[in-house]
């Protein structure tokens, strides 16, 4: 009988093992499966990655054509500026700023943005001088505005023809 039990032992081992085995095996097909898995989500997700770089670059390539034409733009209405001086019915208007404690004041010009003053003068400046934001307007009646953070000017000009107007934001 014990010749039996030994025997009976071992197969009972060899099928434990195998059985083991099989149990090994199918974890190991898992553990393929989930790695492939992860191996096709890792590559996904180096897709979006380079999408994104392409796209990003698409946008720093648009951000420039914008510039580049926003300069086009300005230069234009330089030279249609420039234009106007020779029409009947405009004048100039240059307008700058004599805050000393001020800097950074935003302009508008009936309603229109046309820049900001960085700095100040402590008499008229010529028409046009760096430092003034200077545009020719028709002949009138027009509202301009400054701000600077809390502080604020809200007035009207009267434009002249085939001068040069001038107007500033004061303490």
């Amino acid at each position: 009988m014990r010749p039996f039990f030994w025997i009976a032992f071992a197969v009972l081992i060899i099928l434990s093992l195998f059985i083991y085995g099989l149990s090994i095996n199918k974890e190991k097909s898992e553990l393929q499966k989930a790695k492939l898995q992860l191996s096709e989500k890792n590559q996904q997700l180096t897709d979006c990655v380079l999408e994104k770089r392409e796209s990003d670059a698409k946008i720093n390539e648009q951000a420039l054509k914008i510039n580049e034409q926003k300069a086009i733009i300005s230069e234009n209405e330089k030279k249609i500026s420039g234009l106007r001086a020779f029409s009947s019915g405009y004048g100039k208007l240059t307008i700058y700023s004599q805050c000393t404690g001020y800097s950074r004041i935003s302009v508008t010009v009936d309603n229109d943005y046309w820049g900001t003053l960085d700095y100040y003068f402590t008499g008229q400046p010529n028409c046009g001088q760096d430092g003034t934001i200077s545009k020719f307007l028709t002949v009138g009646k027009h509202r301009i505005r400054g701000r600077y953070n809390r502080w604020y000017w809200d007035y009207y000009i009267t434009i002249e023809e085939g001068i040069c107007n001038f107007t500033h934001f004061s303490d």
